[in-house]
C-alpha cells in the first residue's frame, strides 16, 4: 500500500510541474513581445520628437532668411538604420514650390525594418549631398521625380549629436530654389574647436 501512495505523489508533483510550466512559458513569452513592442514604441515617439525639431528648427530659420542659423543638440535613439531627406519634384519644373521636401528615417524594431517621414513645407537639403545606399529601403524611394539624399552614417548613430540648421542661397544646395535649409551634423567640428 505504501508504494501506491508513493507514485500517487509523483504523479500529482509532475501534474503540478507540468502545469506550472503550462503557464510560466506563455506568460515569459507574452512578457518579452510586451518589453520589445514598448522598447519600439519609445525609439519611434523619440525619432518624431527630433524630426519634429528639426523641421521647426528649419522653419524658424528659413522665414528669418540667409544667414541664420541655430544649432540643435539632440540625443539619437539606437536602432536608426539611416536618416535622409527626399526632394519630390513636383510636375511643373518651372515651379519648384509644387517640390515637397521629407524628413525620413529608417529604423530596425522586433518586428523588422520601417520607415517613418515628417513633412517639411519649406525646402530642405543636407550640406553633404549623399545618395543613399542601395542597402537602405530609402534608396528604394528614389525615382526620377525624387531625389534621395542621406545623412553619413556617423551622424545618426546612437548619442548626443549637433546638428547646424542653416538658412543658404547657395544654388550647389538649395538648386533652384531661391533660398533653402541645409542641414548637417556637427558634433565632430565642434569638438576639434
Amino acid at each position: 500500500m505504501k508504494k501506491k501512495r508513493k507514485g500517487q505523489i509523483s504523479v500529482e508533483y509532475l501534474m503540478i510541474f507540468g502545469l506550472t510550466i503550462l503557464v510560466l512559458v506563455p506568460t515569459v513569452i507574452m512578457f518579452k513581445n510586451f518589453a520589445f513592442s514598448s522598447g519600439d514604441e519609445v525609439v519611434a515617439q523619440r525619432i518624431k520628437e527630433i524630426s519634429l525639431k528639426i523641421i521647426d528648427t528649419a522653419r524658424e530659420v528659413h522665414y528669418y532668411g540667409p544667414p541664420s542659423k541655430k544649432v540643435l543638440t539632440l540625443d539619437m535613439p539606437p536602432n536608426v538604420l539611416s536618416m535622409g531627406i527626399i526632394h519630390a519634384k513636383g510636375n511643373d519644373v518651372s515651379n519648384p514650390d509644387d517640390d515637397e521636401y521629407v524628413l525620413a528615417f529608417e529604423l530596425v524594431s522586433s518586428d523588422g525594418n520601417y520607415n517613418l517621414y515628417y513633412d517639411s513645407e519649406i525646402p530642405i537639403f543636407v550640406e553633404k549631398l549623399e545618395e543613399c545606399s542601395p542597402l537602405t529601403s530609402l534608396h528604394s524611394e528614389c525615382g526620377p521625380n525624387f531625389e534621395c539624399i542621406c545623412f553619413e552614417d556617423v551622424e545618426f548613430t546612437q548619442g548626443i549629436k549637433e546638428f547646424n540648421v542653416e538658412s543658404t542661397s547657395d544654388s550647389d544646395i538649395c538648386g533652384t530654389v531661391d533660398y533653402c535649409v541645409k542641414i548637417n551634423e556637427i558634433s565632430e567640428e565642434l569638438s576639434e574647436s
